[in-house]
């Protein structure tokens, strides 16, 4: 209806004009001035109300039109029945800013040859401004008059979400402008460059709420590159707006140039300001301005009038409710949905209407026991979500004779490999040093096995044997200086050491130590908290029993400090905070520094110390675990499309060729067993440890000894991912020798 009655206005604005044929030449130059405007305020109301209409179409048939388009661009096809709930989700985001936070309208109209028409009288917008005691002038004319209407009475569909989504950011503003001392009244400025949208993007690139070019971004240290767009982050550009307007006013000394400058460049300010004959006034160069400049600081004036004036205007703003964020995250203990909402600030009701059917949850042995326990949770309260585990661990501790390898673990030892075989050339080339090198694996060594097996290192700990054969600290030490002692007598004053994460944990009387240590700290780490920090070593050893005390009490001040540490989130000792390489290699100095006293050892030894952690997750994916992620997701995929819950997503017959990998799911449960968590028992999969009477370590075992006599480095080099199969997509040493 409202098109209808605007369609009938300009068919009688058409009809006006063509009665005025008779009239004189100054008549009609005046009418059709008149008309023109008339037509144009039209105009603008048509726009607005087919922006309403369409707006009140359905969420689907937004979400469909935002499809096609992108369909479109890609040249692909889509057709109507393709729409699913799968298409809804993934689009949610971007109907989201596509319709509640979008840009203004664009201006279709000359504010300088408009009037829009108000029932409020210019007294009162002028008894208003005057009212609002702002540190900016605040000019009144016709032109701000137009801005003024504009943002009050013009934009009823978009103002309530704008003035919203202001007072949902204004606190983070509030505390930048403060920062620098800035007039509150500029953060006004993000209504008129983005319409307080943060994804909002120029037809020339301006990007972000505050409508930063790449180069002004750079110059206030925005960061711009393939992985992030600073620009769109609020507070950040917030920052970098502020830094901007304070050297801007530096340079031109009145707030009303600083913000034409933050449109259109200093450059242009100073232009306009040569062209009027050196006039620094705002509306003295205004002529002179670019014609959107001219309009920016009435804008300005406009909104900041709206933000004081709206209640008067009968404005509401509207809460600002964003779309619940939606991410990955690995759960390392047990969670209630309840306390999932309690920590995400999210209702119940809101993750409901996620309208979440199934999870894939991908991690290691802890991430697939929770997967575990939210499959039985679900389940007793009929929630109807699958829960479909993947396994993914670079420690390589999740396999079984189901599981046969977790992704990530090929990744993490070629890489390691390759930097451990880089440090064996320097090593063979230099020939003064013995490299300790520790590398992860916590729980299990078979980082350190694989790499030993690509790269032959004069000596390797497998942390399982020494807990096997009750080795303790002295003994590996002495077998490490023997090793030293027997190449020094062959002249070879060099060598590479390789050192499991965990093997502070594997040396039965530390593990008694830190076991006792876990279960103390688990029941008193408040109160040890409290006791100062000079008097905590002797209070640790009051608290433990004889045997563990006598260990604690050995141990160097700064070891003993490491394994009171803060805990990880199952209560455990952050294993890799202990500098284990470097407690080796000292007692192996001292070791050699005794011998050579009894005359047993007679050469140096100098050591180097090297610690490969996470940086092994960090890299580029090998082809074999870019077809095994591929292969377990899609896996999934099926298993849910199967009504399976609680299964873990399995691929087996993994040493051949991907297209004869077979598929398929076990239940969780069936990897589960009891273990003790923070001082209690909890059921748990079982970390998967190195196999002592396996095929790989046994491999190891058969080799070692010649490789600690000799020189038999192997220098892997980087992951290969083009060339022959045979070269690219081979499997770990591990595997083919645990399925040979």
């Amino acid at each position: 209806m409202k098109i209808q009655k605007i369609i009938t206005t300009i068919l009688a604005v058409a009809m006006l004009s063509s009665s005025a044929a008779a009239q004189t030449r100054n008549q009609l130059k005046e009418e059709n001035t008149h008309l023109k405007n008339v037509i144009d305020s039209l105009n603008l109301e048509l726009t607005r109300t087919r922006a309403e209409l369409q707006y009140t179409d359905s969420l689907s048939s937004e979400l469909l039109a935002i499809y096609a388009d992108s369909e479109l661009k890609s040249h692909s096809s889509f057709k109507p029945e393709d729409y699913t709930l799968e298409l809804s989700d993934s689009l949610l985001n971007v109907w989201y800013v596509t319709n509640l936070v979008s840009q203004s309208e664009e201006d279709l109209y000359d504010m300088d040859s408009i009037k829009f028409e108000s029932n409020v009288p210019d007294s009162v917008y002028i008894e208003r401004i005057s009212m609002m005691n702002s540190f900016i002038s605040l000019p009144y004319n016709s032109v701000v008059r137009n801005y003024i209407i504009k943002y009050s009475e013009k934009m009823p569909s978009s103002i309530g979400r704008i003035l919203g989504l202001y007072e949902f950011y204004k606190p983070y503003f509030d505390e930048v402008f403060d920062r620098y001392n800035m007039p509150e009244e500029l953060k006004a400025m993000a209504i008129i460059e983005s319409a307080m949208n943060p994804r909002a993007v120029s037809r020339v690139g301006a990007t972000g709420m505050w409508q930063f070019m790449y180069s002004t971004a750079k110059m206030y240290d925005l960061n711009i590159d393939s992985f992030v767009d600073e620009r769109l982050d609020p507070v950040k550009s917030a920052d970098a707006a502020a830094r901007y307007l304070k050297d801007a006013y530096k340079i031109f000394g009145d707030w009303n140039l600083a913000i034409a400058s933050y449109n259109c460049g200093a450059g242009n300010v100073n232009k306009a300001i040569r062209r009027s004959g050196g006039k620094r006034a705002f509306w003295d160069i205004y002529p002179y301005l670019p014609r959107e400049t001219r309009g920016y600081v009435p804008a300005f004036v406009g909104a900041l009038y709206t933000l004081k004036y709206y209640k008067e205007h009968g404005i509401k703003p509207e809460a600002t409710i964003l779309p619940p964020a939606v991410d990955t995250f690995h759960i390392n203990k047990m969670l209630h949905l309840k306390q999932v909402s309690e920590l995400t600030g999210a209702p119940l009701e809101i993750l409901k209407k996620l309208n979440i059917s199934a999870l894939v949850i991908i991690g290691g042995d802890d991430s697939n026991t929770n997967a575990c326990v939210l499959a039985e949770y679900y389940a007793s309260i009929n929630a109807g979500v699958q829960v479909i585990g993947c396994p993914k661990t670079i420690d390589g501790d999740l396999k079984n004779e189901m599981i046969e390898t977790s992704f990530g673990f090929d990744t993490a030892c070629k890489v390691y490999a390759e930097v451990v075989g880089n440090i064996e050339r320097d090593c063979d080339s230099a020939r003064k040093y013995y490299h300790f090198i520790k590398l992860m694996g916590r729980s299990a060594s078979h980082i350190a096995l694989e790499c030993a097996l690509q790269t032959q290192p004069n000596y390797c700990i497998i942390s399982e044997e020494v807990e096997q054969k009750a080795l303790s600290l002295d003994n590996i030490v002495t077998s490490i200086a023997q090793a030293v002692a027997d190449r020094a007598a062959e002249g070879n004053n060099f060598g590479t050491v390789l050192i499991p994460e965990g093997l502070i944990e594997f040396v039965p009387a530390m593990k008694a130590l830190i076991a006792e240590l876990n279960d103390l700290l688990a029941h008193k780490g408040e109160e040890y908290n409290a006791v100062a920090p000079e008097e905590q070593r002797q209070y640790i050893i009051d608290q433990l029993s004889s045997d563990n005390a006598a260990v604690y009490a050995s141990l160097p001040a700064g070891v003993a400090r490491q394994l009171t540490m803060d805990r990880d989130p199952h209560g455990n000792v952050q294993v890799f905070l202990i500098e284990t390489e470097k407690l080796l290699s000292e007692m192996v100095a001292n070791k050699l520094a005794a011998w050579k006293k009894e005359g047993k050892f007679n050469s140096s030894f100098n050591a180097q110390h090297h610690f490969f952690g996470y940086e092994g997750r960090c890299a580029a994916p090998s082809n074999y675990d870019a077809d095994y992620c591929y292969s377990l997701g899609f896996n999934a995929s099926r298993l849910i499309a199967n009504g399976k819950t609680g299964y873990m997503s399995i691929i087996k017959n993994t040493t051949a060729p991907a297209a004869e990998w077979i598929a398929g799911g076990v239940p969780i449960t069936m990897m589960m067993n009891m273990e003790r968590r923070n001082g209690a028992m909890k059921p748990v999969i079982r970390k998967a440890l190195v196999e002592l009477e396996g095929a790989p370590f046994k491999f190891f075992a058969a080799h070692r000894e010649e490789w600690a006599k000799n020189t038999a480095y192997v220098y892997p080099g980087p992951i290969q991912y083009w060339g022959p199969s045979e070269v690219c997509d081979q499997c770990t040493k591990t595997l083919a020798l645990e399925q040979n």
